[in-house]
């Protein structure tokens, strides 16, 4: 006859506590699992102490690493602990970064990070890779915006340009009742210049000849090349009489300028066009149809100064009708045929 061994009460409780011990690990594993939806606590164990409070700190812990995780660094955790503390300290860090993060958005590349062991050396890479790129393409926009406002062989505005700005004075004019004037003028003979030095040289002359305006005018005026050898300048707060002094000392510099070549010094001249506005009683025209009116005024002043003799000056009023049909561009060619 098989005789059963023989169990005593102290085998028999110790196997009822192993039995809990593995129930309470289960219970805190299923939290670890998924500490958002946390098993229940068994009826069981409720007796074992101090493990409802372990368990809610644990979930409270495990769920907060989770939101971290996920990106929310908007909630608080009330509990203490070593493990509790590092989490507290990796939100604080993170909510840094993400504010320095937005600094480096909005421009500010001066942010570095000091935190964060190896992510923050990869942080701090990007951010200085970001300032030089911003950097570089703040060089890049300077130069392609300076590019396209200017002459790219004299480096003077262009005529675009020049008109976008013209037309602000104009208005500005009008508004406060204050005279302008436009300066045109043209290269004499410069076809012959090329003709006789070849291009290269005409280039030279143009470029000295630019240098030379801009050395001799205010700076308030403006100065641009409105095509081939012909400039035009823009004079603010410029009456008839003060425009005709600009234009005439303009005259006497171009004049006693002389343009050094391989082969000698070249001597040039200059014809100048000179109209102004500063009837305001009874105007009805607008800014833009003033502007247009006194640049053809002063193209056919110029057309004047080619005419007559060239190396002159030629002033014809914003009212006078007297040469209508030498317009901007007509006189232009009528000039060219006359060289």
């Amino acid at each position: 006859m098989d005789v059963l061994p023989h169990t005593s009460g102290d085998d028999r409780a110790s196997a009822r506590e192993t039995e809990t011990a593995a129930q309470v690990v289960r219970y805190l594993a299923g939290i670890m699992r998924d500490p958002l939806s946390p098993p229940v606590l068994p009826p069981r164990l409720e007796a074992v102490e101090g493990l409802r409070e372990l368990a809610s700190s644990l979930v409270e812990v495990s769920a907060f690493a989770v939101r971290l995780a996920e990106g929310d660094l908007s909630g608080t955790l009330p509990v203490r602990g070593a493990v509790a503390g590092s989490l507290k300290m990796l939100q604080g860090n993170l909510r840094h970064l993400a504010w320095q993060a937005s600094r480096v958005a909005e421009g500010d590349f001066s942010q570095h990070v000091d935190f964060l062991g190896e992510f923050s050396q990869a942080f701090n890479a990007m951010v200085t890779k970001l300032g030089q790129a911003q950097a570089t393409l703040r060089a890049s926009e300077s130069k392609y915006r300076q590019l396209a406002i200017t002459d790219s062989l004299t480096g003077l505005y262009n005529l675009r340009y020049f008109f976008a700005i013209a037309e602000k004075e104009f208005r500005r004019a009008l508004r406060h009742r204050r005279p302008v004037s436009i300066i045109m003028l043209d290269i004499d003979n410069f076809k012959s210049i090329n003709d006789r030095h070849g291009h290269a040289v005409g280039d030279t002359v143009l470029r000295e000849f630019s240098r030379n305006l801009g050395r001799t005018l205010r700076g308030a005026d403006v100065l641009a090349r409105y095509g081939g050898e012909e400039f035009i300048v823009l004079l603010p707060e410029t009456g008839r009489e003060a425009g005709v002094t600009v234009a005439e000392k303009l005259q006497k510099n171009v004049e006693s300028c002389f343009i050094g070549l391989e082969s000698g010094c070249l001597n040039i001249t200059a014809s100048f066009g000179v109209s102004s506005f500063a009837t305001f009683s009874g105007n009805r025209l607008t800014a833009a149809e003033v502007m247009e009116q006194t640049v053809k005024r002063a193209d056919q002043a110029l057309y004047r100064s080619k005419n007559s003799g060239k190396n002159m000056v030629t002033f014809l009023a914003f009212g006078d009708a007297s040469a209508d049909g030498l317009g901007v561009g007509a006189s232009r060619k009528m000039r060219t045929n006359a060289e």
